[in-house]
Formats: C-alpha cells, structure tokens, sequence
C-alpha cells in the first residue's frame, strides 16, 4: 500500500509526504542450519526477541555444528514480513530548468 500527498507550496515549490506499507505473501526464509542455538536475542540489548550472532561464519567459532561445512542452508516459505516507510521531501524547480530535491 502506498500514500502520497503533494502540496504546491508556489514560486516553483512543492512538498510531498508519502508512507509505504508492504506485506510479505510467500517470502523466502532463509536459516542456517549449522548454527548451535544463540547463547543472547537482542532483548538483553534492548532490541527485538531476534537471535543475536556476532558476525561473519569466521566468527562463530565454536557456535558451529560442523566445521567441514561454511553454511547449511534451508529455505521455506513465511507471510509473517513486513515493511514500513516514510518520506518527506521539499523541491524547488528554477527558471533555468534546474531542480532541487531535499528529503528525509
């Protein structure tokens, strides 16, 4: 879903606000399989409930079920994503066909 309003400020300016949403139908969730349990979530930082790792797989080190192998890979399909965005923004065109863009 998406939202935007723009607004003709004149003397060449115009704002616009626009809000996005999106919902995953069938994603693809991707989980690595030779990964121990996470020892930490984000919850003991002040995050979300999401596992915490520290880094690349030369990182793990001991967090890893086999050795022989970098990843272990299983794909399935998840509804439960989603996304939110915001933007604001204010531009302003010239007389001599120059435009100037500022968002946030």
């Amino acid at each position: 879903m998406n939202l935007a309003v723009d607004k003709n400020l004149g003397n060449g300016l115009v704002a616009t606000l626009e809000g996005i949403f999106s919902k995953d139908i069938n994603a693809v969730r991707y989980e690595n399989l030779n990964l121990k349990p996470s020892p930490a979530n984000l919850t003991d930082a002040g995050g979300d409930d999401r596992p915490l790792f520290l880094g690349t797989q030369a990182a793990f080190g001991d967090d890893v079920i086999d050795p022989d192998y970098t990843f272990i890979m299983l794909g399935s399909n998840t509804n439960q994503g989603y996304a939110y965005n915001f933007a604001a923004s204010l531009s302003k065109s010239f007389s001599n066909g120059f435009t100037g863009v500022v968002s946030y």
